[in-house]
């Protein structure tokens, strides 16, 4: 099945820092919070897929799920609060309906996240994700939503456990 991941985009006030300075220049610190990218750069990840059920969080939101995605991650430091991890993607979906005819669905999702780790146990993040739906079936009538959320997780001994509340401000999903 189809393990749909939610990442969100950076907020827009964390601007990356980029520079043109080589070994040896001598540049000055940027004013204000910064995120500043990893010497290790950026992760990127695009991904195809098919899946013959399209379950998201308990509801049947229909079959044959065609997908596409490209997903991009890194990290840096916010002057006073620290390292982040960041992360952000699009994800494509083309469903059936539920087998209806003429009932195909599209989904656009556009999906980012920051996080941060508290200590070796504990990390927090925040994200938002927007979906919008296109085509015939339209995901049941479903609008297309904006949907922030914020989590907590901890790992301990290879368990990773986690807890995480959205806030769903359209109320149109059918679970």
């Amino acid at each position: 099945s189809l393990s749909r991941r939610i990442a969100a985009l950076a907020p827009a006030v964390f601007v990356a820092s980029l520079s043109s300075a080589t070994a040896g220049d001598e540049v000055p610190a940027p004013l204000g919070p910064t995120l500043a990218p990893a010497p290790s750069g950026l992760d990127a990840e695009f991904h195809v897929g098919y899946s013959s059920d399209y379950i998201f969080r308990g509801a049947d939101l229909g079959g044959d799920l065609y997908e596409f995605g490209l997903d991009f991650a890194g990290s840096g430091d916010v002057r006073g609060l620290g390292a982040f991890d960041w992360s952000a993607g699009i994800w494509y979906a083309s469903i059936d309906s539920n087998g209806r005819a003429n009932s195909s669905t599209n989904e656009l999702d556009i999906y980012g996240e920051v996080s941060k780790s508290l200590n070796e146990i504990f990390s927090v993040a925040a994200g938002i994700t927007n979906y919008s739906y296109f085509g015939t079936g339209a995901a049941g009538g479903t609008n297309d939503d904006i949907e922030p959320y914020v989590s907590i997780g901890a790992e301990v001994a290879g368990i990773s456990l986690g807890a995480a509340a959205y806030f769903d401000g359209a109320n149109n999903y059918r679970h």
